[in-house]
């Protein structure tokens, strides 16, 4: 591996980041950063379980805790004992969580149809991946 290979997978690495919103302060201008909605999302599709859900988004649970107390400030999650394990927290989204998480789902799928519409080699892109 040289330099040259190193700066290309950065280079990339930021082009991402920029089209699917990681830079920006407010993410798809809903309110939040790019990690509180990436947990909204990752327990929107299931990530119950806090040892699951770092795992998942590979957080460490300090920081994991400090996104969920924002997001049930919000209203937007609830956590609950795991009855199974007096040592785990359990996450489910509120109505008011569901209907945030389908918004995010479809601005990300707007955003994804809107990159593919603009490029030129969509279909080369798309087999790259």
């Amino acid at each position: 591996m040289n330099a040259s290979d190193v700066e290309r997978v950065r280079n990339f690495s930021r082009a991402v980041a920029v089209e699917i919103g990681a830079m920006e302060d407010s993410l798809l201008n809903r309110g939040r950063p790019f990690g509180s909605a990436r947990v909204l999302n990752a327990i929107g599709l299931g990530h119950e379980n806090l040892s699951g859900l770092c795992a998942f988004l590979q957080l460490n649970a300090g920081r994991a805790s400090e996104l969920l107390s924002g997001l049930e400030a919000e209203g937007l999650i609830e956590t609950t004992p795991n009855p199974d394990d007096r040592h785990s927290r359990l996450m489910r989204l509120t109505p008011k969580g569901e209907d945030e998480f389908n918004i995010y789902e479809k601005l990300f799928d707007e955003r994804a149809a809107a990159i593919l519409a603009r490029h030129k080699h969509a279909r080369r892109m798309l087999d790259a991946m």
